[in-house]
């Protein structure tokens, strides 16, 4: 048996805790014909080995459970509901006819807030949730994982899901390789420490002053053991994140990394009652976020602080393991409706702060340092 599978069969039994005949699904997203001629070398080799692996996985996950793999073409950015094909094979017939029937799923796709199509669709998951997919590996380049489709698998069908967009195949040996007991155990003790928090600021070495409400608030914890029914998270995992309050972040964002590159000079978010209301700076990126900003509803806004946790995270040009790297903050935009906020958005983007300063007062008026130039002290 090769490293690669011996790790796959390691994700498989201690992070999903993979049980006889349970039913799997591996999916993957396709690079689509407008993007295959803009993205860099670089780029499409990442992207085909993250194919690859999710077919390996699939290939391997055969011999635990009843395994189904599925591709489609690429979202357009993070945070939008996957196609129809997705949802019919995660749920199963009779729910995804029933939404079908209703005409709810366009409603669902574009984030409605219709509480009367919501409620029907989640009764619906909670009345046939035998039928659906008990584990998810979610392989696609571009995360589903703040959308209405991970919502109603994880908190209504009850459904294991692992999430890996922008996945590579060294994170098994890096970031994945790691005691994950005492990694569990330490962001446990952050998300505790911080349950009781109603404010936080944060600072860094680039300027960056951000001031964030957090009372009320809850933390969650992604500790990378996902195998209770409906757990959730990243893999490679290791974060303690919430969603501040809407509408009450202040200060600026200085931005030195987009989510795979390092930017060639920075670029500042100037943020006021939650949202970018300027963007400052001369990188290209600028041109990217203004677009996003101005043509999706809600992508502006201030959605997630959270905090790393895992000591084996090192790769600081992949957000889904920089943001893991112990010491790190990142500041996410646009949707955080699946994990206590209020914000919905066909947009989810995480940015990295490198050598953070985190100063947190609790309800008490207590304050405590949290992180102090990138050094936990927790």
């Amino acid at each position: 048996m090769d490293n690669i599978a011996k790790a796959i069969q390691n994700l498989l039994e201690i992070n999903l805790g993979i049980k006889k005949n349970e039913r799997i699904l591996i999916f993957t997203d396709l690079i689509s014909t407008k993007e295959l001629d803009k993205i860099t070398h670089k780029e499409f080799v990442r992207r085909k080995s993250l194919q690859k692996i999710a077919w390996k996985v699939y290939e391997i996950a055969k011999d635990y459970g009843k395994a189904s793999y599925l591709e489609y073409e690429e979202l357009k950015y993070h945070g939008c509901e996957p196609p129809k094909e997705l949802w019919e094979v995660a749920f199963g017939k009779s729910i995804y006819n029933a939404i079908e029937e209703k005409g709810f799923f366009a409603k669902i796709i574009n984030k409605t807030k219709d509480k009367r199509i919501i409620n029907y669709v989640e009764n619906i998951v909670k009345r046939y949730r035998k039928e659906v997919v008990e584990v998810i590996i979610g392989l696609a380049n571009y995360s589903t994982s703040h959308t209405k489709f991970r919502d109603l698998l994880v908190n209504f069908a009850e459904t294991r899901f692992a999430s890996m967009p922008l996945f590579e195949p060294e994170m098994l040996f890096t970031s994945l390789n790691i005691n994950w007991e005492s990694l569990e155990k330490e962001t446990l003790r952050l998300s505790n420490l911080l349950s009781n928090t109603k404010e936080m600021i944060v600072t860094s070495p680039n300027g960056t002053f951000l001031r964030l409400n957090t009372k009320d608030r809850k933390v969650f914890s992604d500790t990378g053991i996902l195998n209770k029914p409906g757990s959730f998270g990243n893999l490679p995992a290791g974060e303690v994140y919430l969603a501040p309050n809407e509408g009450l972040t202040e200060g600026k964002l200085v931005i030195e990394w987009a989510p795979t590159f390092k930017l060639k000079s920075p670029i500042e978010l100037i943020i006021k009652k939650g949202e970018v209301v300027d963007i400052q700076g001369k990188d290209k990126y600028k041109r990217f976020l203004n677009e996003k900003f101005h043509s999706e509803y809600n992508s502006s806004k201030v959605a997630e602080l959270g905090i790393g946790t895992n000591e084996k995270a090192t790769k600081i040009d992949n957000i889904i393991e920089s943001e893991k790297i112990k010491g790190t903050i990142h500041i996410a935009f646009g949707d955080n409706s699946a994990f206590g906020g209020r914000i919905k958005a066909n947009f989810h983007q995480d940015y990295i702060i490198f050598n953070p300063t985190l100063k947190a007062t609790f309800l008490d008026g207590k304050e405590q340092i949290i992180v102090e130039n990138g050094k936990t002290l927790y």
